[in-house]
């Protein structure tokens, strides 16, 4: 799925990051903010509540506001 929207949208950025620790990622610190994140068929595998609202709390800390 990455190297899909990597070549049907090259203009556009596309960075793969660990859910919990998004934002600390050098990719997606140096090309941020971005307008949305995917998380497809992951998030229900973080099985803690603490791992899901860290998640939550990247993917909201990456976003355009």
């Amino acid at each position: 799925m990455v190297n899909v929207a990597k070549t049907d949208h090259p203009s556009e950025t596309v960075a793969v990051a660990d859910m919990r620790e998004g934002a600390k990622t050098p990719e997606v610190r140096s090309n941020g903010p971005f307008d949305a994140v995917f998380a497809v068929a992951s998030f229900h595998h973080l099985l803690t509540v603490s791992d899901r609202a860290a998640a939550l709390k990247q993917f909201a800390s990456v976003l355009v506001p």
